[in-house]
């Protein structure tokens, strides 16, 4: 389709689709020399006046004056009247909510304000230590627990086996959760290391005398070094 450019009244083709069918200008420069200095020719002013004539926008009705009479009708309808605010309103709903335990005004979407809330946390913590502390006096454990820890079921993998697990509990409560070389060079996290090494040793590998805990620095990397530690290590522990 052939059209005519409204800045420099060129004709120009368009393709098929509503962007090209809406195209008014030939190109780009022609389209920023129409808006230069933000002056509207006075034949958009026109057609932007008449379009809005009779439409209610946020000053009342554009483009058509009032009356006397309706003015003094409006004046009279809100005189004296003041507006809804508050629990006078239609579109109250009861104000800031409140603290289910205090009762005191919190902010929206909260439903306990901060101070409830820090207590209520002290006391869960206090009902869990007495939880722990009767259990361990009266020896109460899991319906399902197993008290031959031979008994429990061998993952391939070694950190998700269950006697693995309890192993590395017993050893490091027996030096306290330190190491046991400590010196100024002691950095990085804790390890449970076995003296005599996983595949060579089975039957030693849940023995608590095999077990010694150490610093990721003191750890020992490399057979060699394993098997050179292994009389210092048993000499710590007797």
């Amino acid at each position: 389709m052939e059209k005519k450019c409204i800045q420099c009244n060129a004709l120009f083709k368009t393709r098929s689709g509503k962007k090209e069918a809406k195209r008014k200008f030939c190109s780009h420069n022609c389209y920023w020399e129409s808006l230069k200095n933000g002056k509207l020719k006075e034949a958009t002013k026109k057609k932007i006046s008449l379009s809005l004539t009779g439409k209610k926008g946020s000053k009342g009705r554009i483009g058509i004056p009032q009356t006397e009479e309706t003015k003094k009708k409006i004046s009279l309808a809100h005189k004296g009247k003041k507006r809804a605010r508050g629990v006078n309103s239609n579109n109250w709903k009861g104000g800031k909510p409140k603290c289910k335990i205090c009762e005191k005004t919190v902010a929206y979407n909260v439903k306990i304000c901060r101070e409830c809330f820090i207590e209520r946390g002290r006391k869960r913590l206090i009902d869990k230590k007495k939880k722990i502390e009767y259990n361990k006096k009266h020896k109460k454990r899991a319906w399902n627990y197993i008290e031959d820890r031979t008994k429990l079921k061998k993952s391939p993998n070694k950190m998700n086996d269950c006697q693995y697990k309890d192993w590395v509990k017993i050893v490091r409560t027996r030096d306290n959760n330190k190491c046991r070389l400590l010196d100024k060079d002691c950095n990085g996290r804790l390890e449970t290391h076995h003296i005599y090494n996983w595949v060579d040793y089975p039957k030693k590998r849940y023995d608590i005398n095999n077990g010694i805990t150490l610093c990721k620095h003191h750890h020992p990397r490399g057979r060699c070094n394993e098997k050179s530690m292994i009389k210092k290590l048993i000499k710590i522990i007797c």
